[in-house]
């Protein structure tokens, strides 16, 4: 188990997520275990975000210094600190994580002609289905690749919703939903397909929000010495459980298989 308390001080660090950084380095200096999210700094990971598609948060992950290790061992209370609350963001920045794990975070994952699929990409795929009047809708929206392959929640509906285009225009959804289910691949389109089917179940909202932990009260709201020096303790690997539920574990190969798809079918859509 780590305490940092004595070093936080020393360096007045107070900054909850400057902690956790400088956590997490030097348990990597102590372990000698190093993985490709250690080569990323913190200027990739802010262009990064433009990639996913959020580019409204770059400025808050700047000043957070959030790296690539950061992003390894991200928790939802530490979005909620960046000032991610919508639950579509969240869910976005979880499967953008996901692609960089299963591809040992290279830096290219989601630039143009690589290994995934950007936010921009996507927009471009909307133009080559003859959608394109709807593509600026999804600038800001963290739609990417991942998103759409990996996350089963995201359907039609969650997209459609996206778009603004409402149930009304039947035969406009309808060529949606067959140009997504081309896209996104046979295994990823049942998934979606049984979470519209069974009674109860809760897609993504645009609009719904995540809700702040006690553990990010803790964080923000409270300073005494004893409190901080408890939450030192926090063993990293605790907090990389509670990653998994942001940055779920690596993508099965029928997923992967989704993921090549959704890229070759963006590649020849886009212009050479």
């Amino acid at each position: 188990m780590l305490n940092c308390f004595p070093v936080w001080q020393e360096l007045g660090l107070k900054q909850p997520l400057h902690r956790k950084k400088l956590t997490l380095a030097l348990q990597a200096i102590g372990s000698g275990e190093e993985g490709g999210w250690g080569q990323l700094d913190y200027t990739w990971v802010t262009c990064w975000l433009d990639d996913v598609g959020l580019p409204q948060y770059k400025e808050t992950f700047h000043e957070a210094r959030v790296d690539g290790r950061m992003l390894h061992y991200m928790t939802v209370d530490d979005l909620l600190l960046l000032k991610v609350t919508s639950q579509l963001h969240h869910v976005s920045i979880k499967r953008a994580i996901q692609v960089l794990r299963s591809h040992g975070f290279r830096p290219d994952c989601l630039h143009p002609h690589s290994c995934s699929v950007s936010n921009a990409q996507v927009m471009d795929w909307l133009h080559s289905v003859d959608l394109g009047e709807f593509a600026s809708s999804l600038l800001g929206s963290g739609t990417h690749g991942g998103l759409l392959v990996l996350e089963p929640r995201f359907t039609i509906e969650t997209l459609a919703s996206l778009l603004s285009i409402p149930p009304s225009k039947s035969l406009l959804r309808r060529h949606l939903s067959t140009c997504l289910d081309m896209l996104v691949g046979s295994k990823a389109q049942a998934l979606k397909q049984d979470i519209e089917d069974t009674p109860g179940a809760t897609l993504l909202s645009i609009s719904a929000k995540v809700k702040v932990s006690f553990l990010n009260q803790l964080y923000v709201g409270i300073s005494k010495r004893d409190t901080f020096h408890r939450a030192s303790q926090i063993e990293l690997q605790e907090e990389k459980e509670k990653l998994e539920d942001v940055s779920p574990r690596v993508i099965t190969k029928e997923f992967d298989v989704g993921l090549e798809n959704i890229v070759t079918v963006l590649r020849t859509a886009m212009p050479h």
